[in-house]
């Protein structure tokens, strides 16, 4: 499945015809405030977030790549406050263009290390997109493949349905609102329970933001996010998450 998904990827983005119609590339460097008593209780902290996002966008599709590191410059294997690990995490979305108008395959790709816990997770299944004025809205349901480690143990092959729904809206040249939500549907909990025992049978992350363009290469960039039994939110949380980012 892994093998499979990463050779659609490739074949799509080395497309060597492909027109590309936008792209863009950003720094961007902000704060990850936890904000409520179950983040705590998840072993959630404060932390520092780097990410550098490129989009691009061509006459067969999208492709979206993020590099994000967290909690930079912590040393220890302790997961309290700023002694906390570092966290490297690599998030890929591509949609290609079906014959269908607005329908799309979707593929993800989601990598997740630090000193302890390793994920990769790949995502493969259709989206539809549809935009409304100055609001557009895709939706999408796919197969999620995860594979990985925890100190208790390692998981291969850990199949379950996901979907996402994500929402823009331009207010104006300079000010744009997003939302999106992910949900795990049907997790296989008993593959899970030899290496992430508190994932549920089902799980979401959901988050709503604005990016304000303040300077032609710059925005600011608040989210409030929202988990439960996502990743290393067991127990749930939330955060707001703020960022200045660079375009160039």
């Amino acid at each position: 499945m892994k093998a499979f998904a990463l050779a659609i990827f490739c074949l799509f983005c080395t497309d060597i015809d492909a027109k590309v119609l936008t792209q863009e590339t950003a720094v961007n460097i902000g704060w990850w405030q936890e904000i409520s008593d179950t983040s705590k209780e998840s072993g959630m902290y404060n932390r520092s977030i780097v990410t550098v996002h490129h989009r691009r966008v061509s006459d067969w599709g999208s492709l979206n790549i993020k590099g994000q590191m967290e909690n930079i410059g912590a040393m220890s294997d302790s997961l309290d406050g700023s002694e906390g690990n570092v966290w490297f995490k690599t998030i890929a979305t591509l949609y290609y263009n079906l014959p269908n108008a607005g329908v799309k395959l979707w593929y993800d790709l989601f990598v997740n290390s630090n000193q302890k816990v390793s994920e990769i997770e790949n995502l493969l299944g259709l989206a539809y997109q549809k935009k409304i004025g100055r609001i557009s809205i895709t939706g999408g349901v796919a197969m999620s493949y995860l594979s990985g480690h925890s100190p208790l143990g390692s998981v291969e092959g850990a199949i379950a349905p996901i979907a996402r729904l994500t929402a823009n809206y331009q207010i104006n040249n300079n000010l744009l609102a997003f939302g999106v939500i992910t949900a795990n549907l049907n997790r296989d909990t008993e593959k899970l329970s030899g290496s992430f025992p508190d994932l549920g049978n089902s799980g979401h992350f959901a988050l709503i933001g604005i990016k304000y363009k303040f300077a032609p290469q710059w925005d600011f960039n608040v989210t409030i996010r929202d988990y439960r039994s996502w990743g290393a939110y067991n127990n749930g949380g939330n955060s707001i998450v703020t960022t200045v980012g660079y375009y160039f």
